[in-house]
């Protein structure tokens, strides 16, 4: 019901302002604080991993734009504290994503805003 497609986002924090970069599979941001988030649809939900590379322990937080089959949108917004060096899992389950009820099935999942605050 919900194709594995995986989506990746980089946060950069640069004067308090995302610099948008244009990756192969999506749009990347960039935080110094090195958080990254890796989303794709699951059994469960949408299952996101989330990295940290930089700085201290941080809190990423992290907008999931929806995609359905029949052209319906939907999104739904998700944090995850992690640990410098560490990865950590956040599933963010179907019924979070505010879509209309006219969802088919989900085509993509897009990872846009990511922000890391320490």
């Amino acid at each position: 019901m919900y194709p594995s497609r995986v989506i990746t986002q980089t946060a950069i924090r640069r004067a308090h302002l995302g610099i948008a970069l244009t990756a192969l599979l999506g749009c990347s941001r960039g935080d110094a604080s090195g958080a990254r988030v890796s989303c794709h649809t699951s059994r469960d939900g949408i299952t996101c991993a989330v990295a940290h590379s930089q700085g201290v322990s941080a809190n990423v937080c992290w907008d999931l734009m929806v995609l359905c089959r029949n052209r319906t949108r939907g999104s739904a917004h998700a944090c995850q504290v992690v640990s410098f060096g560490r990865q950590a899992s956040r599933i963010v389950p179907m019924s979070a994503v505010q879509m209309p009820d006219t969802c088919d099935a989900v085509l993509t999942v897009d990872v846009e805003h990511v922000v890391a605050t320490e």
